[in-house]
């Protein structure tokens, strides 16, 4: 991804916010924290955790490797870097920050504030064409772009658990493309992009005031994908 557009909409969440007796509603903080992961490479992957799902659709696996996608503590290498995360706290090599050296991008990390049962949608990404060449019937090249625009969002809504934890309804929508079709008898990878559309949704339960993620692979590893770190703040009606 290239230059960054980002997009955050409450839908009916920021009127909700203004109108007589919203005060009376408990008032959510959404904090959100996307990475894009360029390649996972062979190492340690472990999960472990006392997180408390009601129900989760999340479970798939990252190239032969099964894997917990949804999880809120892990201790793996991503990338060639010791991740580590629990609920209060993620490191990488045992910094706040992964290496910037090291294939790891942060691509947004908003704040979100809602009410109850109210959609959010956060979308991150690039709208710039993506330039290729392609070749004519004559044997010379013609110059074309792609308009599909490549990012990430997400729709978010959450409401009261029965009883206690929060509910989260979560989609992710993703585009990539770190591929380009092959062009006979050219070796620079100049041919039209290959767009990867990949959707996620999961429902689970959460305790507020503590950090999840959630892995959402590109459909490889060589691809690598998404690392999505979430926390849901209540704050008490006034």
């Amino acid at each position: 991804m290239k230059p960054l557009a980002i997009a955050v909409v409450c839908l009916t969440a920021l009127q909700g916010l203004s109108v007589p007796g919203a005060a009376q509603e408990k008032r959510l903080i959404t904090e959100v924290a996307i990475y894009r992961i360029r390649t996972f490479v062979s190492g340690d992957r472990s999960f472990s955790g006392s997180a408390t799902f009601s129900e989760v659709r999340g479970r798939g696996t990252l190239g032969k490797l099964p894997v917990e996608l949804f999880f809120s503590s892990a201790e793996l290498t991503i990338a060639g870097v010791k991740f580590k995360a629990d609920e209060n706290r993620w490191t990488w090599n045992g910094k706040e920050d992964p290496p910037k050296d090291a294939g790891i991008e942060l691509l947004s990390r908003p704040k979100l504030a809602s009410n109850m049962g109210q959609p959010l949608t956060l979308w991150t990404g690039s709208e710039e064409p993506i330039q290729y060449l392609e070749r004519l019937p004559d044997g010379l090249f013609a110059l074309k772009t792609c308009d599909e625009p490549l990012g990430v969002r997400l729709d978010i809504t959450i409401d009261e658990g029965e009883p206690g934890p929060i509910v989260l309804n979560l989609k992710i929508s993703a585009s990539f493309s770190s591929r380009r079709l092959s062009i006979e008898g050219v070796t620079l990878d100049v041919g039209a992009p290959i767009i990867d559309k990949r959707a996620y949704q999961t429902t689970v339960s959460v305790e507020p005031g503590r950090y999840y993620g959630l892995i959402y692979p590109a459909g490889s590893e060589k691809q690598g994908g998404l690392l999505i770190r979430m926390r849901v703040d209540v704050e008490s009606p006034r």
